[in-house]
Parts: C-alpha cells; structure tokens; sequence
C-alpha cells in the first residue's frame, strides 16, 4: 500500500469507531440502552423513552461532523503535523472549519431542525465526549504521521548510503 492509502486507512477506521463509541456511551453508559420505540415518528424530544437514543443521534452527528472537518486539516500535509504548519495560511480552510463547527452546533440546537429533520435532541455534557474524541483522532493521526516521517527518513538515509 502506498501512504495516501494508509493514512485513509488509518482515518477510516479511527473516525468510525469513535462516533459508534461516543453513540454507545451516551446510550449504554448514560441511559442503560433504553432506545425507546418508535422515536423517528416521535415529534418530542422530551419523551423519555426516546431521549436517549435522540441525545445518542446528536453526539454522533456532533462528533462524526467535528472528525471529518479535523480531518480535512490533517490532511494539509502527508508526513508534516498539522502543528506545524500555520493555522492561517489557508484562510479557506480555515474558515471552512470553523463555519462547518458553528453549522454543526446550530443544527443540534434550532428546534424545528432538530426534532423534525435530524430527529436528535440538544446535548450539554455530551459535548465532551465530541471534545474528547476530537483529541484521541487528532493524537492517532499525529502518531501515525510521527511513524510515517520515521519511516521516511530511514527510507531516505538508505537510499542516499546506497
């Protein structure tokens, strides 16, 4: 495999896996896995039974939305963190993320859009666990770009001994 097809790897299978752990936490940790019935054709996000499963929807939307926008800043460079380079440098991008993060908070929050379009329910301390699972991605990502200049320079120092 080549890098680019590592690093989509990598993402792939990180980003999914927190946005299902972040749904089952919020599910199963909080809520004791009480989905609720027939929640898509409840127009309350109040109901009790389906609260849960709406909270759940919010966080994974919330975080699966936060992933892929961190995700498009990683991706400025292959090898290079993405401390590395200036955080200003693409205004586009730049405002891409923080117009997609402002997007994302407002369609867990309007009420007509979240209860009849999304059928997700607004969040408070949920929102950690979309912080959180932001900085356990970000740290996989930097890690394995950390592995990949490594791997790299070995590569380099073999090729020019050579």
């Amino acid at each position: 495999k080549g890098a680019p097809e590592r690093i989509l790897s990598v993402c792939t299978n990180v980003a999914p896996g927190l946005t299902l752990g972040g749904f089952s936490i919020v599910v199963w940790g909080d809520g004791g896995g009480v989905l609720g019935r027939d929640c898509n054709n409840n127009t309350s996000s109040t109901a009790v039974a389906c609260s849960v499963a709406l909270r759940g929807r919010a966080v994974a939307f919330a975080l699966l939305n936060v992933l892929l926008l961190v995700h498009a800043f990683n991706c400025r460079h292959e090898r290079f963190s993405a401390f590395s380079a200036s955080w200003i440098a693409n205004k586009t991008l730049l405002y891409s993320l923080l117009g997609g993060i402002v997007l994302t908070v407002a369609l867990i929050y309007l009420p007509v859009i979240n209860d009849h379009v999304f059928r997700h329910a607004s969040i408070g301390w949920e929102w950690g666990i979309v912080v959180g699972g932001v900085v356990v991605f970000h740290a996989v990502s930097e890690l394995y770009k950390f592995f990949k200049r490594r791997a790299w320079d070995a590569r380099r120092e073999q090729l020019s001994a050579a």
